[in-house]
């Protein structure tokens, strides 16, 4: 982890100066670019375009909830003109301007790559929140959480700069606007919504998409928005869609479903799934969450195992695999342990164990639909 200079903030918050992170807190993990990390070469990678930013033409999108108003395009999202003239946007985003006029803030988080190489880095503004993506681009997001604008460096591609937002940006985005986010893929089954958490390269967009050829509306592929405030723990959908590695996509749709690229640093591509319909409001109840795991002995056994996970370990995986802005905000991190406190006590948790390979994709599916029956 590269060391950040101690600040008198830090020490104040109870946070660890050299990363910026909660003493005691896991790491969370929104944030690593590794999520997507590339399985090509850099001779590869896609050639980087000219981003235009002197399109003012606003449109008009919903993720996550959020009412969009962008000067900048987004062709994975349904365009929404209807919202036009409805009630204000919940967040404008614009790109283009530069980071001059921007002061260096407090560092309140910071997340680096495996190798060591800083991914993002998070300060505290007097405007707000600085998103440092090095080498790609800055977010600068207002202290209320309802304008985003995006610098990019220059040889960032706009496919590039529009991942960043979705799935980068927007996650934390949540937490800081007063909502809380599971990073997870999940699905839609008659009893409820089925989240699936865990660690990159686990499967949980791949699984998801399995269950979709299966007749069940995505519901998320990376963010899951959680509403607490009703009798139950819901969700909201996030945007339709999957980014999936080229063996999966080939093996589960072939060459049925139009894609996109997800980013110029991974050959990962976006899978439509306009099915799903999750650009437009409502909740579902959330029934279940499934914690994915490779078999710890890959010769053992190719039938998929759930495993009951107790409510304190359910817990500390839920605060893992959430997202945060901010580990120097004792009201933000009370808050957001409250919620998952919650989710933890009242919808199951439980470990699944799959064994490796795209071939045991069905078993895991019926598996699971046969957990949520009993």
């Amino acid at each position: 982890m590269a060391k950040q200079r101690k600040t008198a903030a830090a020490e104040e918050n109870g946070t660890d100066a050299a990363t910026g992170r909660k003493k005691g807190l896991p790491q969370p993990h929104g944030f690593n670019r590794n999520l997507d990390r590339p399985r090509i070469a850099s001779g590869d990678r896609c050639e980087p375009r000219a981003v235009n930013t002197l399109n003012h033409h606003y449109r008009y999108y919903r993720v996550c909830g959020l009412r969009i108003r962008s000067s900048f395009a987004f062709p994975e999202l349904r365009a929404r003109p209807d919202f036009e003239t409805d009630t204000a946007a919940d967040i404008e985003f614009e790109v283009g301007g530069d980071v001059s006029s921007w002061d260096s803030g407090n560092v309140v988080m910071t997340w680096d790559e495996p190798a060591g190489t800083p991914w993002l880095r998070c300060t505290r503004t007097s405007l707000g929140y600085r998103l440092h993506f090095p080498g790609f681009a800055d977010f600068l997001i207002d202290r209320a959480g309802r304008h985003v604008r995006c610098v990019a460096d220059s040889g960032t591609a706009p496919e590039t700069i529009r991942h960043l937002f979705l799935d980068q940006v927007v996650p934390p985005l949540l937490n800081l606007r007063g909502r809380e986010a599971l990073h997870a893929s999940a699905i839609r089954t008659p009893g409820g919504a089925c989240a699936f958490i865990g660690a990159s390269g686990q499967g949980k967009s791949t699984l998801a998409a399995a269950f979709h050829l299966l007749g069940h509306a995505v519901l998320s592929d990376d963010c899951l928005l959680i509403k607490d405030d009703a009798d139950s723990v819901q969700v909201e959908p996030a945007y339709a869609g999957l980014r999936l590695w080229d063996d999966s996509r080939d093996v589960l749709f072939g060459n049925t479903r139009s894609t996109l690229p997800v980013s110029q640093y991974t050959s990962k591509k976006r899978v439509s799934t306009p099915e799903s319909n999750t650009d437009e409001p409502g909740f579902v109840p959330l029934r279940c969450i499934y914690s994915l795991r490779r078999h710890e002995d890959p010769g053992a056994t190719n039938i998929p195992l759930i495993e009951p996970v107790s409510m304190r370990d359910a817990f500390m995986e839920l605060v893992e695999f959430s997202f945060r802005i901010d580990l120097t905000d004792q009201a933000m991190i009370l808050r957001q342990m409250r919620v998952l406190e919650r989710v933890a006590r009242e919808v199951p948790v439980m470990r699944l164990r799959l064994p490796g390979g795209l071939s045991a994709l069905p078993a895991a599916c019926q598996t699971i639909l046969r957990n949520l029956e009993n």
